[in-house]
This record gives structure tokens, C-alpha cells and sequence, in this order.
């Protein structure tokens, strides 16, 4: 890529070179008599001057510069492409980005109202352990009869934790 110093000398030749061939393109054919062109012109001070120039090498001169800008015009192009290219990539990472920010809102906003109703769903039973002695009184059973039926409350107590706790409830005992 080239500088801005080198555009600006690009610029300053081309506007240079318009200069001189408008000048040349003032003359009358018959009035060209060879390759040499005397030129007329005023500076800005208001002088009166002039040179002799080479159309053979203002024609060549001409066509370089107009080469350089035109080249130069391809690079700039590429680099539009370039950017351009770059700026689409941005964008689909930008929506790509959007997207993944609206999904997870969505999920969010999808688990906190399943946590909530998770939350809500608590089941109160009571399920009392009982004393063998207890158990004997009310039952009426000898100690033999009422272990037995503590152990298998115990347990129906455990696998009644485990059903809920895998459910996701949470299970409140009386007397806890």
C-alpha cells in the first residue's frame, strides 16, 4: 500500500501533467512542427513565462502517472474488499453472538421458571419414627412384633426420601 505522501505526489504529477496537455491540446495541428512545444504561460505571481516541452515525453510522463493512479486505484479497491469481507465476517459473528445471547436468555428464563416450580412442589407427610415400646402400647404386640414393624417403617420412611428426592420434591416429615 502506498502513503499518503506518495498520493500526494501522484496527485501533484497528475495535476501537472492535465496542466501541460491541455496546454499542448490548445495548439493547432499545422502549428506543431516537431516534437518540441513551446509553452506560454503566466506563474502565479502574473509573470509571463514559458519552456519548451517534449511531447514525446509528456505523452510518456502522462501515461506513467495515469499507470500509478490506476494502480493505485487497484490496491484501494483490493483493500475495499478486503474490508468489506471483514466487515461481513464481523457481522455474522455479531448476529452469531445475538443469536446465542437470545438462546441463553430463553434457557434462562426457561430453568428459572422450572426452578420455580421445582421449588414449589414440597410434600408435608408425617411419617413419624416410633419407639419399639411406643409401638407395643399401641399395638398391643409383643417387642419381636413391634421391632419388625419399626424396621419396616424405617425403611418405608427411607425409600419414601429417596422417591421424592429423585422427583425432585422436597419432602418434609412431621415431627423433623
Amino acid at each position: 500500500m502506498i502513503n499518503n505522501e506518495h498520493i500526494q505526489a501522484l496527485k501533484a504529477a497528475a495535476e501537472s501533467q492535465i496542466g501541460i496537455l491541455e496546454n499542448i491540446a490548445g495548439y493547432e495541428p499545422g502549428d506543431i512542427d516537431g516534437d518540441d512545444v513551446e509553452l506560454r504561460f503566466e506563474t502565479e505571481d502574473g509573470f509571463d513565462t514559458g519552456c519548451n516541452v517534449s511531447i514525446v515525453e509528456q505523452c510518456q510522463s502522462a501515461a506513467d502517472v495515469i499507470r500509478s493512479l490506476l494502480s493505485e486505484r487497484d490496491d484501494d479497491k483490493a483493500l475495499i474488499a478486503k474490508l468489506q469481507t471483514a466487515n461481513a465476517a464481523q457481522d455474522d459473528h455479531i448476529n452469531q453472538q445475538a443469536d446465542l445471547i437470545e438462546s441463553l436468555e430463553k434457557t434462562n428464563h426457561g430453568l428459572g421458571k422450572r426452578l420455580c416450580a421445582v421449588e414449589a412442589r414440597t410434600l408435608t407427610v408425617d411419617l413419624r419414627k416410633h419407639l419399639v415400646n411406643e409401638v407395643m402400647i399401641i399395638s398391643q404386640m409383643d417387642r419381636q412384633y413391634s421391632e419388625g414393624w419399626c424396621s419396616a417403617n424405617d425403611w418405608a420412611i427411607l425409600k419414601i426420601r429417596e422417591a421424592c428426592a429423585a422427583a425432585g420434591i422436597t419432602l418434609k416429615v412431621g415431627g423433623e
